[in-house]
């Protein structure tokens, strides 16, 4: 939840931008990924299972090319 705490605005939206989303669709998904995350780290049941949040979906993915475009373990 590091993303939400920041104080600056501008950060996140320079944060969100990279990835070419608005900074509320960014906040949603990453709030979404934190839940998935602690419930398969508790063992609980991810699957069947109505979450409470849900993720904002985006009006458009930008594309930036500032980006690289694969990643690689190593």
């Amino acid at each position: 939840m590091v993303y939400r705490n920041l104080k600056a605005d501008k950060i996140r939206k320079r944060i969100s931008h990279y990835f070419g989303l608005q900074p509320i669709v960014l906040e949603s998904w990453i709030t979404s990924l934190t839940l998935l995350r602690n419930a398969c780290c508790h063992h609980s049941r991810v699957w069947n299972k109505v979450s409470s949040i849900m993720s904002v979906s985006p009006r458009r993915i930008a594309h930036s090319t500032n980006r690289p475009t694969s990643y690689t373990l190593g």
